[in-house]
């Protein structure tokens, strides 16, 4: 099981620059070019994934897996149109409040969409790892290795009085 979720986590992390990538063009108000005539771009790949269309709109989309910014309407998501429909050209459209589920224009919130309120990374994926992998470890100790913990100690008079 171990290895299934560590396979699942190495795959988002060398998903990372590609995050960075797509997170940098959102902050600086850029459309996002993912295709060449040779194919998808390693973003074009990753949105063409993790695209999701708006309910009601024909060519909006966001792509809430991927990053989040904290402002002060709440956690918000690029909206982007895809203009030629193809998923090959996006161009951004405004933020999508994910808690209200309400659009945002960009001019709204234009100065809070930077890097330190970037929420969602999947940088912090690499902590759940090493977390997760500390705990299966401590999880195939012996059980008479893990009753010396205090954590897994039965409760003891002779023990108590002995400290």
């Amino acid at each position: 099981m171990l290895d299934k979720l560590k396979a699942i986590l190495y795959k988002l992390l060398s998903m990372i620059p590609v995050v960075r990538e797509f997170a940098r063009l959102v902050e600086e108000k850029r459309n996002i070019r993912a295709a060449s005539p040779y194919g998808y771009t390693p973003l074009g790949s990753l949105l063409k994934e993790y695209r999701t269309p708006l309910p009601r709109h024909e060519r909006l989309v966001i792509f809430p897996e991927i990053a989040s910014w904290q402002t002060s309407k709440g956690e918000v998501i690029p909206v982007y149109e895809d203009y030629n429909r193809r998923g090959t050209d996006y161009q951004l459209a405004g933020f999508w409040n994910l808690q209200t589920k309400q659009g945002i224009k960009v001019f709204e919130i234009r100065d809070e969409i930077t890097p330190k309120n970037q929420i969602c990374t999947l940088e912090q994926t690499e902590v759940y790892m090493k977390a997760l992998e500390n705990f299966m470890e401590d999880m195939k100790k012996p059980e008479r290795t893990r009753e010396k913990h205090s954590a897994y100690r039965a409760y003891d008079a002779d023990y108590e009085r002995s400290r």
